[in-house]
């Protein structure tokens, strides 16, 4: 069979490479210096990589902290919003609770003119009377009649 290519220019040049022994010597001989290359760079990559791998790690572990920290954050901000609502709706009530106190303090003062002007009668009706034994009883019971009411508690006598 025809060579396709001619090796005779390289081996006139080359004259090692005419030996075949010396051409497979010189091939493992850059073979072994290559693989040799090739295992310093993976080791070198390997160390690369685990360096890579520990400082993902870090990063994994500072993340789940900081989304710790970003949740307990969040249902902080929550619980101020909810207090800052309440806080907020309480004084939107406010007036409101105030007017009402105003009104039953108006009220109280309407009830204690009521029964002062109750015993005022009760007093000059008596006062008119007060020589009839019966009429100072009833006299009595209506005094105490009155202080049970302003009290705010039913007396019986």
């Amino acid at each position: 069979m025809k060579e396709l290519f001619d090796t005779s220019s390289l081996t006139e040049d080359n004259p090692h490479l005419a030996d075949p022994a010396s051409v497979e010597a010189s091939t493992a001989k850059t073979s072994a210096a290559a693989l040799t290359r090739m295992r310093k760079d993976l080791e070198g990559s390997v160390a690369i990589l685990t360096v890579c791998h520990k400082y993902l790690e870090a990063l994994q572990q500072r993340t789940a902290v900081l989304e710790a920290m970003l949740k307990e954050r969040h249902s902080i901000v929550k619980g101020d919003q909810f207090f800052a609502a309440e806080i907020k709706r309480a004084k939107a009530v406010d007036p409101y609770i105030i007017a009402l106190r105003e009104r039953k303090d108006q009220l109280l003062l309407d009830r204690d003119k009521e029964l002062i002007s109750l015993a005022w009668k009760t007093i000059s009706t008596q006062a008119a009377a007060d020589r009839k034994p019966r009429e100072r009883a009833d006299w009595i019971e209506a005094c105490n009649t009155l202080v049970s009411l302003l009290q705010g508690t039913q007396h019986t006598s």
